[in-house]
């Protein structure tokens, strides 16, 4: 394959095959006309101040010339920060904005929203020439006040400038402070293109260091390899170590990249895994992958984000460390670009198609989506992303996120910033840009600009975000109620008190256009019963203001947690204190401050409403102690302890090649397991089976608790079968376990032998002949259920079936296979109807539902209700969805398991789904649909998949991959632009889809199915974080031995089409079954379970060892084993 191209700016020439490119103020004088103008409006939680009020009329203004543009600097709209903070100590807190073609201003806050530009006073606004990004207020050479650093691009375009580092002389007699520009006598200037900086303790020797985030320049239009983040560059990140009276660049030995790779937009500093050392995370744009450096404690880093985050952001902008579920524990949010607009989206570029998707993995990229993302917390070890779930992946084109408690209700909200000048990822101007002459000029580096090629970009003004956190790991959209309803192109944004009255106020650093300051009303409404606490820290001299602290307030069982930084979100640098949120007149248990030199003060019994300054001088000290990791409910053992070295091994087909619409493919669903003594010496043994092309293994338990592999030629004469389901049953009533292995490669088009469900006849010492005359059945096995449902003495069996290959959509045949009592099956004929196109079932299970001592048939699968067939003396009969109140169930299941959950005498389900942390929602007013039919007149079905976006239906494939399926489209709508405007109906005629067969799904949560009685069930979702991944395995146990059922979740799979995602944040959830049908979490630090692969299918097995072991299989890796902490 030829090395794509790769960007979104115009610096990178766009490959056509790929068609993707990397590409003095007003002040108000009148008293009673300022009192009127900061009213506080009702029903909106801010209110913008105007620039006559406040004298703020800062305005990053950028003009494009035929010198400096987007083609000449891809970062030409990015625009500048803002940092606020008290700088002459008069306890209001002071503004400096950073301007791109203008230069910085300073203001004063004078009190009551009124500001004074001290720019040329301070001497603090740069040279002109200049282009200025990133600011941070911090006290860098450790006397006490907070100077100002000052990020800018410098030698990329042409400029011999280099960042600025204003010390804080003091103030002069007017209480204004005065600076001394100190960059380089300190040692803090670089050659590359800054974009911000952020100072840390990050060896905790009492002293701020510094690390300064650059961006490349790269731009040879060809994707690099990986490795060459590697190679150090004068250009890329430098980390400085400050040693006193000067900084010392130690990037290289501290394990720091500084490579040409790096376009790092976001810069956090926090204690990701709470060892008491401060963490770096950098977000990369374009193909680089952010990078999470983890701090070692001997002043070195370890990159390590692919084992801790399983995928992050594509274009990673800004970014933001807090504890967002108030767990104790810091979680990440990452910006990109997803529109939230439907025909925004569907004019833009979006993911990758699957193969460049690839391509870049094997480049040795991590896996990137374009959406924000957020990267919760589990452990301190490892995260879930799972900004789809919380609903805020999709904000267009963001830069800074912010997130603290706006609204003082005790959680973290969230507040971005949005819009882009010049929108270069739209796809009719991409297509432009691919044009051979724009192509030879970009290429030549001769290129003409002119207002001809830069109007042709959209340019489309956005509103920001707020969000407000329901304390549920959900988010609501509360932009327009809380006052952001004012569109144009924000940048930086910082919050701070401006008015000192306990709420946080937000600074916006807009482009073109007059800075914005939205003034917090939370606090003046009495109504709401709502105060704050305002904890200011002074540290020892070197680190005065305490950056780096963490602070945890803990109240009536509750939490709240941060960390105290001076970077956060976007070039931008909050004031140094941290805001707390409780009820009014609220005395506060316990405050905890861990000081960044590991040392810690403990505070009781606190008034709320008040600023309080803790002194770590003053105060009555306690080492923190080493914390010793509690011991856990399970306990992996190692494989090698069990003598057991098996892998799945998944061989690579690739589906979307074949049908280029389907949502995720249906050929990785093994490895399948069964369990049993299959040599009658009282010991458990297990079969495990193979991918294509790799043969299915047999393992047997010694007296020891090891295990032997059993060489099994039948076996191995099948390994071209891809096995997806097994179970161990005795068939011919010769008291020994039989084997059935169901095969399900979903790809031969074809009948082939290898999609043959075979029958193994054991001797009774565990060896095993293939029978040669069992049903020939070609299918995609999904699951086989084993019972004797006719009560005739012997095991019947049913098969059921996932899919037809290359017809995703068509409903397969299952069958129900009857036993002669000596291992003879026929095809059951009198019932084969029910099961001939019942749908796309994934998983079945045989359970008595209704006491009459007769197994009863549960099935469950894709765009399929919950089914089930009621057996009546041996008879089966499909129970009617609506009579059963089931007729609203149909959703993407994957399992279902069977017990008395509930504790009432009857046996209730519980079934595993998509989950809720996807781009796809479905309700039962706004279903997930898929409309199945031959649109294009090949002779081939397509599947064409819907969702509903505020009430209207949307096709979910984007322009691109529907016209790959139906090539024409391309005639029916020439431009992306018709495409995104045209109307759901307007794509696809009317008769077109009235003909079509649609499927439909309205309900994607897990969920535990009550049985009510009389044929009645109620479904009830499992908690949250269950909701977090497919569930692809539900295992049944009493963990706690409380004779309440408990539930382990098995979670997780990636073989999703790119615009999905894959699903990958479970870590196997164990739920403790609190009665009634109510399920609650087990955190991983409680479980010791750490299920974060694709796990398929759990078993227990008798260890002659270990006791019970639980045995787990994951596709496309090893099994893994727990045994319950108490042996």
């Amino acid at each position: 394959m030829p090395s794509p191209s790769f960007g979104r700016n115009f610096s990178f020439i766009v490959m056509k095959s790929m068609l993707f490119i990397l590409v003095a103020a007003l002040i108000v004088s009148c008293q009673e006309k300022k009192e009127l103008e900061i009213k506080p409006k009702k029903n909106t939680l801010f209110q913008e101040i105007s620039s006559e009020t406040t004298g703020v009329d800062f305005s990053n203004s950028v003009e494009a010339s035929k010198k400096l543009n987007l083609f000449s600097y891809m970062y030409f709209y990015n625009g500048g920060g803002v940092a606020a903070g008290d700088l002459n100590g008069d306890g209001l807190d002071d503004i400096y904005f950073t301007g791109n073609q203008i230069k910085n201003r300073l203001y004063l806050n004078k009190g009551g929203f009124e500001f004074t530009d001290i720019t040329n006073n301070s001497g603090t606004g740069g040279d002109e020439n200049a282009w200025y990004t990133g600011v941070t207020f911090a006290d860098v050479n450790g006397d006490g006040k907070l100077d100002i650093y000052v990020s800018q691009i410098g030698e990329i375009l042409g400029n011999n400038g280099h960042n600025l580092l204003f010390i804080n002389l003091g103030n002069d007699e007017n209480g204004s402070p005065k600076f001394k520009e100190s960059a380089n006598e300190l040692g803090l200037t670089v050659k590359g293109a800054t974009t911000q900086t952020a100072f840390f303790d990050y060896d905790l020797d009492g002293d701020l260091d510094a690390y300064i985030m650059t961006h490349s320049n790269f731009n040879d239009g060809v994707l690099p390899r990986a490795e060459k983040r590697l190679i150090s560059s004068p250009y890329g990140d430098k980390l400085f170590r400050n040693d006193g009276d000067k900084f010392t660049d130690v990037t290289k030995e501290s394990g720091i990249y500084s490579s040409p790779l790096g376009f790092g937009l976001g810069i956090s500093t926090a204690d990701i895994n709470k060892d008491g050392y401060p963490d770096i995370y950098i977000g990369n744009d374009f193909y680089e992958d952010d990078y999470l450096y983890i701090n070692n404690g001997d002043g070195t880093f370890t990159e390590d984000l692919e084992s801790r985050l399983k995928h992050t952001s594509r274009f990673s902008m800004g970014n933001d460390i807090a504890d967002l579920n108030n767990d104790g524990l810091p979680d990440i949010l990452s910006l990109d670009m997803q529109a939230y607009e439907p025909e925004i989206l569907k004019a833009s570029h979006g993911e990758d198609s699957y193969a460049i998707f690839n391509y870049k993995l094997s480049f040795g990229y991590q896996h990137q989506y374009a959406h924000n993302t957020f990267q919760l917390n589990r452990n301190g070890e490892h995260f879930s992303e799972i900004a789809r779930l919380s609903g805020i992946e999709a904000t267009d084109w963001s830069w800074s996120v912010l997130a603290n408690d706006f609204d003082m209700d005790g959680q973290k909200d969230i507040f971005i910033t949005n819009g882009i000048f010049r929108r270069s990822n739209d796809m009719d101007y991409m297509q432009f840009l691919s044009g051979d002459e724009v192509q030879n000029q970009l290429r030549s580096g001769n290129y003409d600009y002119s207002e001809a090629l830069t109007d042709k970009m959209p340019s489309y003004p956005l509103q920001n975000f707020f969000f407000k956190n329901n304390n549920d790991l959900t988010f609501s959209n509360k932009s327009t109620e809380w006052g952001g309803t004012k569109k144009g192109f924000s940048n930086g944004a910082t919050y701070t008190d401006l008015d000192n009255d306990g709420d946080l106020d937000l600074v916006i650093n807009n482009l073109n256009e007059k800075a914005s300051i939205l003034k917090n009303n939370t606090l003046e409404n009495d109504s709401l019963n709502k105060d704050y606490l305002r904890i200011k820290l002074s540290g020892k001299p070197g680190n005065a203001f305490g950056i780096g602290s963490k602070v945890t307030l803990k109240n009536k069982g509750q939490k709240q947690y941060q960390e105290l930084l001076n970077v956060r979100g976007y070039l931008s640098s909050p004031p140094p204190y941290l805001n707390f949120s409780v009820a009014k007149n609220t005395v506060i248990d316990t405050i905890l401050v861990q000081w960044p030199n590991k040392e810690q003060t403990i505070l009781t019994d606190v008034a709320s409403g008040q600023i309080l300054n803790i002194a770590q001088e003053n105060t009555s000290l306690l080492k923190s102690e080493t914390g010793k990791k509690s011991e856990t409910l399970f306990t992996l053992v190692n494989n090698s302890e069990l003598n057991i070295d098996y892998r799945h091994e998944e061989n690579r087909f690739y589906e979307f090649n074949r049908e280029h619409l389907i949502p995720h493919m249906n050929s990785t669903w093994g490895a399948p397991i069964a369990v049993g003594d299959l040599n009658n010496d009282g010991l458990d043994d297990f079969f495990v089976g193979g991918a294509l092309n790799q043969s299915s293994e047999i393992y047997l338990q010694r007296s020891n608790g090891k295990f032997v592999q059993s060489t099994s030629k039948a076996l191995k004469t099948d390994s071209a079968s891809e096995d997806t389901a097994a179970e161990f049953v005795d068939v011919n009533g010769d008291g020994h376990l039989d084997l059935i292995v169901g095969s399900g490669s979903n790809q031969e088009i074809k009948p082939d032998p290898k999609s043959l469900t075979r029958l193994y006849i054991n001797d009774g010492r565990g060896n095993f002949t293939k029978q040669g005359n069992f049903p020939e059945i070609y299918t995609t096995v999904s699951d086989l259920a084993i019972a004797d449902f006719d009560k005739d003495g012997d095991s019947d069996i049913f098969i059921s079936s996932r899919s037809v290959p290359g017809k995703y959509g068509s409903s397969p045949d299952s069958y129900l296979l009857k036993n002669d009592g000596k291992g003879n099956f026929t095809i059951d004929a009198s019932s084969q109807k029910l099961y001939e196109k019942c749908g796309m079932v994934t998983s079945a299970k045989w359970v008595d539902l209704n006491g009459d001592d007769w197994q009863d048939l549960v099935l469950v699968g894709e765009w399929m209700p919950i089914k089930i067939y009621y057996n009546s003396n041996g008879h089966l009969s499909e129970a009617n969805p609506e009579a059963n109140s089931l007729q609203l169930s149909n959703g993407w299941w994957n399992t279902v398991e069977y017990g008395d959950f509930d504790n009432d005498g009857d046996i209730d389900l519980v079934a595993g789904n998509l989950g809720l942390n996807s781009k796809l929602r479905a309700t039962e007013k706004g279903p997930v649909q898929m409309y199945y039919a031959d649109f294009d007149k090949n002779g081939w079905p397509e599947g064409v998949t819907t969702h509903f976006i505020k009430g209207k239906e949307h096709v979910f494939s984007s322009k691109s991959l529907l016209e790959k399926q139906m090539v024409y489209l391309r005639k029916k709508f020439s431009t992306y632009s018709a495409f995104a405007q045209a109307d759901f109906k307007e794509i696809f005629l009317p008769e077109e889809l009235n003909t079509a067969k649609t499927l439909k799904a309205y309900e994607f949560r897990s969920c535990f199915i009550e049985n009510l009685g009389n044929k009645k069930f109620k479904l009830t979702p499992l908690p949250t974080i269950a909701q977090f991944s497919t569930v692809n395995a539900i295992h049944k146990l009493d963990f706690d031995q409380d004779g309440k059922l408990d539930l382990l979740l098995g979670e997780n799979f990636y073989d999703a089409n790119t615009e999905l995602g894959r699903y990958d944040a479970g870590y196997g959830t164990l739920l403790r079954n609190m009665g009634g049908g109510n399920f609650k979490e087990t955190p991983t630090t409680q479980s010791g379970f750490m299920l974060d692969k694709q796990t398929r299918h759990i078993k227990t097995l008798s260890n002659k060892k270990y006791g019970k072991l639980l045995v787990i299989s994951n596709n496309n890796d090893s099994l893994q084993f727990y045994r319950t902490s108490a042996q």
